[in-house]
């Protein structure tokens, strides 16, 4: 079974590259759609995997379920282009599946300073978006809320990143690839960013090989017998 196991990995990495290739230097014109694919593809390839391990744990699931999540957003946000109070839910529903995986070994008190102090900033963040557009907007009270446990998430990835490298790895990248999401729509908050179509085109560079190597992380704990996840 772990030979198959095996294969079934080499056979995702091959279409993750291919369709990677095809995205990034213009060999389709179905960009979004092929984007999306490689998305898709992360999430069913953790998937498989998380139910043909021996011993399932239940923080191997809930990364699966991020996974889930992010197809969701991606739908929302990359095929329909629209309905993106709902898309930025869904990652950011992502990022809290993130953080009980990572929060799964916290002491009782460690985990409620961190839920504390998540909600507080996010909390800040909410008045201080709020009073910028001077107008009540749903995308703009969830927008600060997942910057929040992104950020909480992306601090938590690096200070524990020998735990689990390839998934703070994933999460570093995921990071590179919102930053230039920002930067490549200066424009929506009246900045003119130099050079906005390169940071479209690092979006992907950086998102796909985020995805992959949090698909990957489940893979790699199914091959450990006995596994501590």
């Amino acid at each position: 079974m772990n030979g198959f196991n095996k294969v079934i990995a080499v056979v995702f990495l091959l279409m993750e590259l291919l369709l990677f290739g095809m995205s990034q230097f213009g060999l389709t014109v179905y960009v979004d759609e092929v984007h999306y694919s490689c998305i898709v593809l992360c999430f069913l390839h953790a998937f498989y995997h998380f139910l043909v391990q021996t011993q399932k744990k239940k923080c191997t699931g809930i990364l699966v379920l991020g996974l889930g999540f992010t197809c969701i957003g991606d739908y929302f946000l990359i095929l329909k282009n629209q309905y993106y109070e709902a898309g930025v839910t869904a990652f950011l529903l992502t990022q809290i599946c993130y953080f009980i995986f990572m929060a799964a070994d916290f002491e009782w008190v460690r985990l409620k300073k961190h839920v504390i102090l998540r909600v507080s900033v996010a909390f800040i963040g909410n008045i201080v978006s709020m009073c910028m557009i001077k107008q009540f907007s749903l995308l703009f009270i969830i927008v600060p809320i997942y910057a929040v446990f992104f950020m909480g998430n992306i601090m938590e990835a690096c200070f524990h990143y020998k735990a689990h490298p390839l998934f703070s790895l994933g999460l570093i990248l995921f990071i590179c690839c919102d930053i230039c999401v920002g930067l490549s729509n200066g424009e929506l908050a009246g900045l003119t960013v130099p050079f906005a179509h390169l940071f479209q085109w690092l979006i992907w560079l950086f998102y796909i090989p985020s995805q992959i190597c949090i698909s990957f992380y489940i893979y790699q704990k199914g091959l450990e017998k006995n596994a501590n996840i």
